[in-house]
């Protein structure tokens, strides 16, 4: 006999069951930088999560944080908002999308904020630079 349980939705937010949405546009068609990498990359800035904390300007309902080629973005619907799943939001998106997954990037939203990961240098390693035909890396490991 198979029993079927409805789940509100409100009780999976609740749970912290919501998932980010890979962004297919930011493939990775190589393995460098690996999703590790990535991931490593921000989760080792140590400014990397400040604006989780106090990082919107005044008055504001957006923000953003580069590291390499990697921005990551917040929106909030209301200056006042105090951002409730940010930290949570960052590493879903990193853990569901970038380190398992071949994409650069993803959001992550509910009614009040949201959080998105890309590159900006896409489709081109986001950890180097190209200067005068001369390039160099922010990173050993991501040549």
């Amino acid at each position: 006999m198979l029993l079927k349980v409805a789940i509100p939705l409100s009780l999976l937010y609740v749970y912290g069951a919501i998932a980010a949405d890979c962004d297919s546009t930011q493939f990775r068609s190589d393995s460098k930088p690996s999703g590790a990498d990535i991931n490593a990359a921000i989760l080792n800035d140590p400014h990397a999560l400040d604006i989780c904390s106090n990082g919107f300007p005044p008055n504001s309902t957006k923000a953003s944080s580069t590291h390499g080629g990697m921005v990551i973005t917040f929106s909030r619907t209301n200056a006042h908002i105090t951002p409730k799943n940010c930290k949570e939001a960052i590493k879903d998106i990193l853990n569901q999308c970038i380190v398992p997954g071949e994409y650069y990037g993803g959001s992550w939203s509910t009614r009040e904020e949201s959080y998105s990961i890309h590159n900006q240098r896409y489709p081109n390693n986001p950890f180097i630079h190209f200067q005068n035909k001369i390039f160099f890396s922010l990173g050993a490991n991501f040549v």
